[in-house]
């Protein structure tokens, strides 16, 4: 019986397949090839096929523009790493910003491993942990929250207000309580401070490094508010 040649290749050639299955499209390729290969022309065979990782390979690479995420966590490729970013925030005047985010998620690791080292007890407040975490608070509070302060970050005067107002003299505040404070200076390096990092830093270095030959940072966790 004679085989007809397909009208129009399997849906699936009608557009390059993504990234993430280049590698792993080697059954379905081969099992439609095994059937119509030997019917169809060799023009069409080529017209077909997607594109080859060599055929990838010969344009420039553009590295996918990161998140804030990405770069906090120091995961983003070149050049937009976590210590580019850093010198761009340092050259903008608003490092601040970057340093409380960092803070506020030291101060919630040294008091979580405390609060667990408890098993739910309340905190001895004596102990040298609890003077520590009680002078981490202080130290956020003094830098970054009272007004004129060294590294004073632009928030609302009530988020400002019922951050002054905690008590720190017996048991440290928890964590939570700068979550407020955290998101909006989040959102402003998110929404605007970020857009002109990656606007205004050159990628030509990027575009003229292979994908293989760019070195993965080592990462450090920043968690979102």
């Amino acid at each position: 019986m004679i085989r007809r040649k397909p009208k129009s290749p399997p849906a699936t050639y009608l557009t390059p397949p993504p990234e993430d299955l280049l590698f792993n499209t080697s059954s379905a390729i081969s099992d439609w090839d095994a059937d119509d290969e030997g019917t169809m022309s060799a023009e069409d065979l080529s017209t077909s096929r997607p594109p080859s990782l060599d055929d990838l390979n010969n344009g420039p690479y553009f590295p996918p523009r990161p998140t804030l995420s990405d770069v906090l966590s120091n995961s983003s490729p070149p050049p937009w790493t976590l210590s580019a970013f850093t010198a761009y925030l340092s050259q903008n005047h608003c490092l601040e910003n970057l340093e409380f985010t960092m803070d506020a998620e030291r101060y919630r690791d040294r008091y979580e491993v405390v609060a667990a080292q408890m098993n739910g007890k309340p905190m001895n407040l004596e102990s040298k942990e609890c003077n520590y975490i009680r002078m981490l608070w202080k130290r956020l509070i003094d830098a970054y929250i009272i007004p004129d302060g060294p590294r004073e970050i632009n928030i609302p005067s009530d988020v400002r207000e019922t951050l002054l107002s905690l008590p720190n003299h017996t048991a440290p505040p928890s964590p939570e309580e700068l979550g407020s404070a955290a998101k909006i200076v989040y959102d402003l390096m998110e929404e605007s401070v970020l857009v002109s990092f990656l606007n205004e830093i050159p990628t030509r270095t990027s575009i003229e490094t292979p994908y293989e030959d760019i070195p993965r940072q080592g990462s450090s966790r920043i968690r979102r508010a």
